[in-house]
């Protein structure tokens, strides 16, 4: 047992008991820092277009989630080739990859892919685009949240919109769908145990 000179035992038990309530409410957001795998659901097949824009609605999407107190980092794993190229990874399977890879390190996977299209009319060009999507808790392979969001489908561009116009008018919808869908995943994890 130490001494301090100068200053009372009542004073210096009422300053650890002050630490001690610091550090136990800070602690558990350190111990909650949760962390959600963003999975691109798409096949290889994607256009440079629907790639550019799953990379801005991934990065919104994080976003929210980070501001929310989440970390987010993207599965780097390749898919792997399937006698038939449109069956995707099961989710049991994707959670079992997840959970052998990741050795508890994620708690949530959020599977996202971007449907991108353009149609051509006499009227102009109709853009279509959708977020697929949906959120699984790692432990218990639970749906926490699915979405399909899409551009209103009055989005329509004027025939004198080129290339250039009618990419930053899917980027602008793509990124304002991103956005809410971001907000959603954050409050649906927030009340998430």
């Amino acid at each position: 047992m130490f001494v301090l000179r100068g200053v009372s035992s009542k004073r210096l038990s009422i300053k650890a008991l002050s630490i001690w309530i610091v550090i136990a409410l800070i602690a558990p957001n350190f111990a909650l820092a949760r962390t959600v795998l963003i999975v691109n659901a798409d096949d290889n097949q994607q256009s440079e277009l629907a790639s550019n824009l799953y990379r801005k609605v991934v990065s919104r999407i994080s976003e929210h989630l980070e501001k929310a107190g989440f970390q987010t980092r993207e599965d780097e794993t390749k898919p792997v080739e399937q006698a038939d190229f449109f069956v995707r990874e099961t989710d049991v399977a994707l959670l079992e990859r997840v959970r052998t890879e990741q050795k508890g390190q994620v708690d949530y996977i959020a599977l996202v892919q971007i449907l991108a299209n353009t149609v051509l009319l006499e009227e102009g060009t109709r853009i279509e685009v959708e977020i697929l999507g949906r959120m699984l808790r790692v432990s218990n392979g639970d749906v926490l949240a699915r979405f399909n969001l899409a551009v209103p489908s009055h989005l329509n561009a004027p025939p004198s919109c080129n290339l250039k116009c009618i990419v930053q008018l899917l980027e602008d919808n793509t990124s304002q769908l991103a956005n809410s869908l971001g907000q959603v995943l954050a409050k649906r994890l927030q009340g998430s145990p």
